[in-house]
Order: structure tokens, then sequence, then C-alpha cells
């Protein structure tokens, strides 16, 4: 996801000439690539919490962190947030990275509420009780 933050925030023009040469399109994706890269390092937090979460046999709370991002956030983001912009199409990227924040919050929110039943074995490895 580092990689993935960096190229898009700093390379998004040459991100986009992988897909397409059409000089009006690559104008138009350069900034919702920056916008939608730029929670890139946070949801990769969110993302090794919920596989954490299925490796320790939680599914519940893993399938409930998977359905954060793009279900519980994203949808009503995506509708509310065209209508608090001038221009909607803003609204519709900047719900992106927003969805990514909300998630990663809950992630944590999540991991932490669950600390006092994982503890880590003398190799490291996370247990449950």
């Amino acid at each position: 996801m580092g990689v993935a933050f960096i190229l898009g925030e700093i390379f998004p023009r040459q991100m986009t000439l992988m897909f397409t040469h059409d000089p009006t399109l690559i104008d138009l994706t350069i900034r919702p690539m920056r916008i939608i890269c730029s929670s890139m390092l946070i949801i990769g937090f969110q993302m090794v919490t919920g596989n954490l979460f299925t490796s320790i046999g939680k599914a519940g709370k893993a399938i409930f962190l998977s359905l954060t991002r793009q279900v519980l956030y994203l949808i009503p983001l995506a509708i509310l947030m065209p209508h608090l912009f001038s221009d909607p199409l803003d609204g519709i990227w900047w719900a992106i990275p927003v969805s990514d924040t909300l998630s990663a919050v809950t992630a944590v929110i999540v991991l932490l509420s669950s600390r006092k039943n994982l503890h880590l074995d003398s190799g490291g490895l996370i247990t449950q009780e």
C-alpha cells in the first residue's frame, strides 16, 4: 500500500499512461488518483486487521471490518458527499478516502476492544482465550 501511495501521489500521470494515451483522459485522471491514493497507507492497516481476525477464527469481526469500507461507509458517503462540494465529482472522489479513514478508525476500535482476548505466545504468535 505504501508503494501504491507513493506511485499514485508522485507519478499519477505515468500511472495513467499505463492504461491510456488520451491526453484529455489523463488530465481528468490525475486529481482523482491523488485523492484516492491519499488514504492508501491507512487502509493497509485496516486490511491487515481484518486478516488478523480471519486468521484467528473471528470471522464475524473480519467480515464486519471488510464491510465497513465499501458498504457501511462508502455507499452512504458517495450519496451524501456530492451535495457538499461545488463539483459533485469531487464529493464522490473524496468519499473514498473518507470511507477508508473511517474504516481504519473502526479497525482500531475493534482491535483495541478485542485486545484483552488476544495474547502473544512465546513465539510471538497471537492466540486467543
